[in-house]
């Protein structure tokens, strides 16, 4: 995906409002002395053959653009390391040909099928080191598919609100292993009755939508989609960064009383792209 100097300007004003957004929340938390330290950095990657250009036969023909928003996911990685490691005397840098010549060797290394949809789960540690978990996913034929109008009521996933709020932190705004609050999140509300195809959603003390547990989100607002704002605590997500870059979703304030049952809702991150859901309860 070939972007224009107007989209990597967004790009480069979303990235600075993660920062910023990050830096007022981790201050808000380390006053609450809740500061967490055993975590690891996390960015979920969509390894899918038939994104690219031209569909690899082996694994020598996979490239760059196999790996949904890959250039969206290390930009994460590098701003989210920065934020966690401001206060250390170096500074880890990660560069997209690293990140993919990892990322190819481990599929040939572990004799995955090259024609088959992967979930990876890309983790990095505070000190720089990477591990890969490897998943195989559902095939998605199309990524933006929950943007059409015509969803069949068995793509459509059910939805519950969480009534319960919680804590704005670094830990909402950036991905990592730190979930406890998401766990939970689905623990709690979510019944098990169409697994992989259920989302709960959350609000924040201040009584604001932010996301859900495994996805950022867009209720449809006076005829637009509209994403809750960073300052939320929402996760700075890489679908979402996209999705505002191309105009699909705008962001707004929203708060839990915007989502109703029966409401329409998008859900996206890495992996599912964009799918659509209904809000089945308020739990």
């Amino acid at each position: 995906m070939a972007r224009t100097k107007s989209e990597d300007n967004v790009s480069k004003l979303t990235t600075e409002e993660c920062k910023q957004s990050g830096r007022e929340l981790y201050q808000k938390y380390i006053q609450q002395n809740q500061e967490v330290t055993d975590f690891q950095i996390v960015s979920t990657i969509r390894y899918d053959p038939n994104i690219s250009k031209v569909k690899p036969k082996a694994v020598d023909d996979i490239t760059a653009e196999n790996f949904f928003l890959l250039p969206e996911h290390i930009n994460r990685l590098q701003f989210t390391i920065e934020f966690f490691t401001r206060n250390e005397e170096t500074t880890l840098v990660f560069e997209e040909k690293t990140i993919l010549d990892q990322l190819v060797t481990s599929i040939k290394d572990n004799s995955h099928p090259v024609d088959t949809p992967l979930r990876i789960r890309l983790l990095v540690g505070l000190d720089g080191q990477v591990t890969l978990e490897f998943f195989e996913t559902i095939e998605r034929p199309n990524l933006l598919r929950g943007l059409d109008d015509d969803i069949p009521e068995d793509e459509i996933w059910d939805i519950y609100v969480d009534s319960e709020t919680i804590l704005m932190s670094p830990f909402t705004s950036f991905k990592t292993t730190h979930r406890s609050h998401y766990n939970a999140a689905r623990e709690k509300c979510l019944p098990g009755a169409r697994v992989g195809k259920e989302e709960v959603i959350l609000g924040n003390v201040r009584g604001e939508l932010m996301e859900g547990s495994i996805t950022n989100i867009a209720v449809h607002k006076d005829g637009k989609w509209v994403t809750p704002e960073l300052s939320s605590g929402c996760l700075c997500g890489v679908t979402r960064s996209f999705l505002l870059m191309n105009m699909y979703i705008k962001e707004g304030k929203l708060e839990l009383k915007d989502v109703n049952i029966g409401d329409e809702v998008l859900l996206f991150n890495g992996v599912a792209g964009v799918v659509r859901g209904q809000v089945k309860a308020i739990v």
